[in-house]
């Protein structure tokens, strides 16, 4: 209350000296016909704001202090809400942030698998190129210098052909005996000896 009271009055108290050398100067300004007008306007203006400046009582300085700080209030409300949501945002930009960086690092990986996948086709596709490239060659190499109806030489037999398949009966091969050959093996060797025949000598002496 008091702040405002001495706030007013030196509001007032300005105004007041600032008028009061303008008013001067321009009666100073004015030439000597006219300078009593301009006294008597000067002093009816100066009277009409000290009748206003006596107007203003202390209920309308506390009404109008009231209205300031009501105002003030309010204000400081509002910055209060205001932080309260800018903390709120910072927070949801937090959060975007992360998911942010997490989309970028499944990007990555998806672009990683995707590279890998394309290489893998590429490979496949050399794979095929070179296998159909073989059995092209491979064609080349069996009908070279052969005729589209000849098939000579890869054991093929047309319907007019004459020669006719003979199955000839099997014969059985008897299995050599391998008793004599055990039999010799073992049969130990025979050896010859001398009979000894006795004689008798006597009486032919």
């Amino acid at each position: 209350m008091k702040d405002y009271v001495v706030t007013v009055t030196k509001s007032i108290a300005t105004s007041s000296t600032v008028a009061t050398p303008v008013a001067t100067l321009g009666t100073i300004a004015t030439p000597h016909a006219t300078s009593a007008t301009t006294v008597a306007e000067f002093d009816d203006s100066k009277s009409d704001c000290s009748n206003d400046y006596d107007d203003l009582s202390f209920e309308d300085i506390q009404r109008a202090y009231k209205e300031m700080c009501d105002k003030l209030i309010q204000v400081c409300k509002i910055n209060k809400s205001l932080e309260i949501h800018i903390d709120e945002l910072r927070k949801e930009n937090d959060v975007l942030k992360r998911a942010v960086i997490n989309y970028e690092f499944l990007a990555t990986e998806k672009e990683r698998k995707l590279q890998e996948t394309r290489l893998e086709l590429e490979n496949t596709q050399k794979s095929l190129k070179m296998l159909n490239f073989g059995t092209t060659k491979l064609d080349h190499i069996l009908y070279v210098r052969k005729s589209s109806g000849d098939h000579h030489g890869l054991r093929y037999m047309s319907e007019s052909s004459s020669s006719k398949t003979v199955f000839v009966k099997g014969t059985s091969i008897p299995e050599p005996s391998l008793q004599p050959a055990m039999n010799s093996e073992h049969k130990p060797p025979r050896c010859k000896t001398k009979r000894f025949v006795p004689a008798c000598h006597f009486g032919t002496y």
